[in-house]
Protein backbone atom coordinates (compact mmCIF):
# COMPACT_ATOMS: atom_id res chain seq x y z
CA UNK A 1 0.00 0.00 0.00
CA UNK A 2 1.31 3.28 -0.56
CA UNK A 3 1.10 6.13 2.02
CA UNK A 4 -1.57 7.84 0.24
CA UNK A 5 -4.08 5.44 0.60
CA UNK A 6 -3.26 4.58 4.55
CA UNK A 7 -4.23 8.19 4.82
CA UNK A 8 -7.22 8.33 3.78
CA UNK A 9 -9.99 8.68 6.47
CA UNK A 10 -12.15 5.94 6.57
CA UNK A 11 -15.81 7.09 6.08
CA UNK A 12 -18.35 6.22 7.76
CA UNK A 13 -22.18 5.63 6.67
CA UNK A 14 -24.45 7.03 8.88
CA UNK A 15 -28.22 6.06 8.99
CA UNK A 16 -31.13 8.80 9.60
CA UNK A 17 -33.05 7.90 12.11
CA UNK A 18 -36.22 9.11 10.83
CA UNK A 19 -39.05 10.48 13.26
CA UNK A 20 -41.94 8.53 13.93
CA UNK A 21 -44.94 9.87 14.51
CA UNK A 22 -47.96 8.30 17.34
CA UNK A 23 -50.74 6.07 15.69
CA UNK A 24 -54.55 5.78 16.91
CA UNK A 25 -54.84 2.46 16.21
CA UNK A 26 -52.11 1.78 18.68
CA UNK A 27 -54.52 2.11 21.41
CA UNK A 28 -56.62 -0.91 19.26
CA UNK A 29 -53.82 -3.16 19.54
CA UNK A 30 -53.90 -5.69 21.61
CA UNK A 31 -50.38 -4.98 22.78
CA UNK A 32 -50.51 -1.71 23.92
CA UNK A 33 -54.79 -1.45 24.33
CA UNK A 34 -55.66 0.14 27.48
CA UNK A 35 -52.56 1.83 29.05
CA UNK A 36 -50.99 4.03 25.72
CA UNK A 37 -52.07 7.21 24.91
CA UNK A 38 -50.49 10.46 22.72
CA UNK A 39 -48.41 12.62 24.30
CA UNK A 40 -49.89 15.44 23.57
CA UNK A 41 -53.65 14.44 24.22
CA UNK A 42 -55.43 17.85 25.28
CA UNK A 43 -52.49 20.19 23.90
CA UNK A 44 -52.20 22.02 21.19
CA UNK A 45 -53.19 20.65 17.87
CA UNK A 46 -49.96 21.52 16.15
CA UNK A 47 -47.67 20.08 18.93
CA UNK A 48 -45.25 17.47 18.07
CA UNK A 49 -47.33 13.99 17.94
CA UNK A 50 -43.59 11.99 18.15
CA UNK A 51 -44.12 10.66 21.53
CA UNK A 52 -46.60 8.28 23.41
CA UNK A 53 -47.76 7.97 27.18
CA UNK A 54 -47.79 4.81 28.95
CA UNK A 55 -50.76 5.64 31.52
CA UNK A 56 -50.03 2.86 33.76
CA UNK A 57 -46.18 4.47 34.39
CA UNK A 58 -46.99 7.60 33.66
CA UNK A 59 -43.97 8.36 31.43
CA UNK A 60 -43.16 9.38 28.00
CA UNK A 61 -41.78 7.46 24.97
CA UNK A 62 -40.67 7.69 21.65
CA UNK A 63 -43.94 6.70 19.42
CA UNK A 64 -41.55 3.87 17.62
CA UNK A 65 -43.01 0.20 18.11
CA UNK A 66 -40.36 -1.12 19.29
CA UNK A 67 -40.13 1.26 22.11
CA UNK A 68 -43.19 0.59 22.96
CA UNK A 69 -42.91 -3.27 22.90
CA UNK A 70 -39.74 -2.88 24.91
CA UNK A 71 -41.49 -0.55 27.50
CA UNK A 72 -44.69 -2.68 28.02
CA UNK A 73 -41.83 -6.21 28.73
CA UNK A 74 -40.42 -3.70 31.51
CA UNK A 75 -40.86 -5.27 35.08
CA UNK A 76 -41.95 -1.46 36.04
CA UNK A 77 -44.49 -1.78 33.62
CA UNK A 78 -45.68 -5.24 34.00
CA UNK A 79 -46.03 -4.60 37.83
CA UNK A 80 -47.65 -0.97 37.09
CA UNK A 81 -50.33 -2.69 34.68
CA UNK A 82 -51.34 -6.09 36.90
CA UNK A 83 -53.88 -3.91 38.40
CA UNK A 84 -55.31 -2.22 35.74
CA UNK A 85 -57.93 -4.90 34.58
CA UNK A 86 -59.27 -5.40 37.74
CA UNK A 87 -59.52 -1.53 38.39
CA UNK A 88 -63.21 -0.51 36.90
CA UNK A 89 -63.52 3.59 35.64
CA UNK A 90 -64.87 5.64 38.01
CA UNK A 91 -67.89 6.72 35.42
CA UNK A 92 -68.66 2.78 35.75
CA UNK A 93 -68.94 3.34 39.27
CA UNK A 94 -71.91 5.65 38.96
CA UNK A 95 -73.72 4.46 36.13
CA UNK A 96 -77.23 5.11 36.79
CA UNK A 97 -79.68 1.45 36.71
CA UNK A 98 -82.23 1.51 34.63
CA UNK A 99 -85.02 3.99 35.69
CA UNK A 100 -87.42 2.84 33.47
CA UNK A 101 -91.16 2.43 34.29
CA UNK A 102 -91.43 -0.94 33.19
CA UNK A 103 -88.32 -1.90 35.38
CA UNK A 104 -89.67 0.30 38.50
CA UNK A 105 -92.77 -1.82 38.09
CA UNK A 106 -90.95 -5.15 38.81
CA UNK A 107 -89.07 -4.27 41.08
CA UNK A 108 -91.65 -3.15 43.60
CA UNK A 109 -93.76 -6.63 42.39
CA UNK A 110 -90.69 -8.22 43.22
CA UNK A 111 -91.05 -6.55 47.13
CA UNK A 112 -94.58 -7.04 47.28
CA UNK A 113 -94.19 -10.98 46.73
CA UNK A 114 -91.54 -10.90 49.50
CA UNK A 115 -93.34 -9.30 52.03
CA UNK A 116 -96.23 -11.90 51.37
CA UNK A 117 -94.38 -14.81 51.15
Amino acid sequence: MSDLEQKRPIKKVQLCHRKRNYRKEWEQDVRFKGWITSSNKGKNITADNSKAKCLACNIEMTAEVTVLKNHSNSAKHMSKTKSLPTQCSITDMFKKTDTTLEHQITIAEMKLTGCLA
